[in-house]
């Protein structure tokens, strides 16, 4: 959890109620309220600060351009951010990258973007590593990602024949970083950080782990289905693809894709774990989306079982892509919060909405043995009415039903009920605090608690 960030919440929250940011009703006269009560309707737009990175050329560094942009709700934010950062800088002194790029898309997915650019520019190496680091630079500071993987054109970027592989962020002279990659390629043993895609507990969705390779020459699909057999370093709730002890074969040439960008695989039996044809497509997913981020010209990828033959394109490989997000539900003593990681598909992150429905749905069975619902026995989503965000407040709209419900629950599980709510909202770098309103009304007190005002985190009950 951003301590730093719930720090200066939990400050925040003691300066508006008190030592405790839950307030019981007989504490609350002379509190505003959040106005205006009577309606969750605000509007298409968010006013949002972007941070854009453009090329300094005084200096020969990447420097920010801190840009008020508009952001229409119904779209993601990030493809606005990075059209805004496209369009080149608004002030005299940066230097964008050319206007010949069309952004086809983002997908978030595991504190990963990966960015793909359409161009018919020819950019030197040089001026492409230096796009490369604005693009991650941009992506890192308004996505909530610690890296970006940059295709042009659906190919990985290369540079100096070498693929980049994932970028953080990089305050370095352009220069100087252009040089020292220079050094690095031209070194045998090529070693860059790679998100490598695994199955997640439910083998539902595909998320990555980041993983440092070392690659001798091209032997970049080898080394990679090596690693993937070894299973996730980190991230032990993740599930590898492939067999541990795994036999692969190519047809022809081993590790070659031919001219139409398609890769066949031989025996997927001896590679993968054993299941339906859906099942082999997620597992086909895991290894299409890890050699796409390396490796140029692949298209699709074919495998057969019996007389029949299955292709996993990006496109298929792409529904398969989840993304992680953190959810509270009540410990089994009723005096805690327990957290988890949950994934839900990319692009439902981010969104209030997702996190309610997570809550609602309660916990998962392999969570069950710690955590109880979160909601009212009698009541699920349907008790959910929106959510909306006013500056870096969730406002959360339940129906009179689920006020009711709540109405019925004892104290600890209503306070529970609470918090969990709010954590897990709070999750979200975009929220502070969240105001619970009923049949879009604000409710001064709710059983013996205050819902007059926004409610701040709790991070001691987790």
């Amino acid at each position: 959890m951003r301590t730093r960030r719930w720090i200066c919440m939990i400050l925040a929250s003691m300066l508006l109620c008190g030592c405790s940011p839950l307030r019981e009703k007989n504490d609350i006269p002379g509190l505003p309220s959040l106005e205006p009560q009577n309606s969750l309707s605000y509007g298409e737009y968010e006013p949002y600060r972007a941070t854009l990175y453009y090329l300094d050329p005084q200096r020969n560094t990447l420097s920010t351009e801190l840009r008020e942009i508009e952001v229409v709700s119904s779209a993601p934010k990030g493809k606005q951010v990075f059209e805004e950062l496209l369009a080149g800088p608004s002030g005299r002194g940066l230097e964008g990258f050319g206007s010949e790029y069309t952004l086809k898309n983002i997908d978030i997915t595991g504190g990963v973007a990966n960015i793909y650019l359409l161009t018919e520019q020819n950019l030197s190496d040089q001026k492409k590593l230096a796009l490369c680091a604005a693009l991650s630079n941009t992506a890192v500071d308004n996505l909530g990602v610690q890296y970006a993987n940059l295709f042009f054109n659906e190919e990985p970027a290369y540079v100096a024949g070498k693929p980049c592989g994932l970028l953080g962020k990089t305050d370095l002279d352009m220069t100087a970083f252009y040089e020292s990659y220079l050094e690095k390629a031209a070194e045998p043993v090529w070693s860059i950080p790679v998100a490598l895609y695994f199955l997640d507990e439910s083998k539902s969705y595909i998320l990555p782990e980041v993983r440092t390779l070392s690659f001798e020459g091209e032997n970049y699909l080898q080394e990679i289905l090596y690693q993937l057999s070894l299973g996730p370093e980190y991230k032990s709730y993740l599930l590898s693809p492939l067999l541990s002890n795994y036999v692969f074969t190519y047809q022809e040439n081993f590790g070659s894709i031919g001219g139409d960008g398609l890769l066949c695989i031989d025996s997927p039996q001896k590679l993968f774990q054993g299941g339906g044809d859906q099942q082999m497509r997620q597992h086909m997913a895991c290894l299409y989306h890890s050699f796409h981020g390396v490796v140029q010209g692949l298209r699709s990828m074919e495998f057969s079982r019996g007389m029949e033959k299955y292709t996993v394109t990006f496109s298929i490989s792409q529904l398969y892509l989840g993304e992680e997000v953190l959810v509270y539900f009540p410990g089994k003593d009723r005096k805690h919060l327990e957290r988890f990681h949950h994934v839900v598909r990319s692009g439902r992150a981010h969104n209030l909405k997702t996190y309610l429905e997570e809550l609602a749905e309660g916990p998962l069975k392999i969570e069950q043995a710690r955590a109880l619902p979160c909601f009212p026995a009698d009541m699920g989503s349907e008790g959910l009415l929106g959510a909306e965000m006013r500056d870096n407040i969730a406002v959360v709209n339940f129906s009179a039903e689920m006020l009711y419900s709540l109405e019925g629950m004892q104290k600890d599980e209503l306070y529970l009920f609470l918090y969990a709510v709010v954590n897990t909202l709070c999750e979200d770098e975009a929220v502070c605090a969240v105001q619970f309103c009923f049949e879009g009304e604000i409710i001064d007190e709710l059983g013996i608690f205050s819902l007059a005002m926004p409610l701040y985190p709790n991070i001691g009950l987790a």
